[in-house]
């Protein structure tokens, strides 16, 4: 069912300091940036290969949400309801549709890769 581990979404109280701190102390690279509806996203790339960080100002869970990719998030959503999952949460992030859970206590996610070119149009933005 998962094919990737691409984000780790962190709850951050100051997202511009936690990104500057990246950057300019560990060699991280600013991908891309939102600032939409009182919402502040920011994501860093701290190496070539692995998850991107997510810091974000809005997230309720005290500890990072690590977020995997499927094919296809109804098949996804069907499995976690089947395997006990609770509290799940469908959100939109940029690349596609995604849903957080609780699984045996820990706070995971699922998305489907929907809008491949989305880190891009940001990547320019940022």
């Amino acid at each position: 069912m998962l094919l990737s581990l691409d984000f780790l979404y962190t709850p951050c109280d100051d997202v511009d300091a936690a990104v500057a701190q990246c950057v300019e102390n560990l060699g991280g690279e600013l991908v891309w940036r939102i600032d939409s509806v009182g919402t502040l996203v920011a994501a860093v790339r701290m190496v070539a290969q692995g998850p991107l960080l997510l810091f974000a100002d809005h997230l309720e869970s005290p500890t990072p949400i690590a977020i995997y990719r499927v094919d296809a998030i109804a098949q996804a959503l069907e499995q976690l309801r089947a395997s006990g999952a609770r509290e799940i949460r469908e959100v939109e992030i940029p690349p596609g549709p995604c849903a957080t859970f609780t699984l045996a206590g820990g706070r995971l996610g699922v998305y489907e890769l929907t809008r491949p070119h989305a880190g891009e149009h940001l990547a320019r933005q940022a």
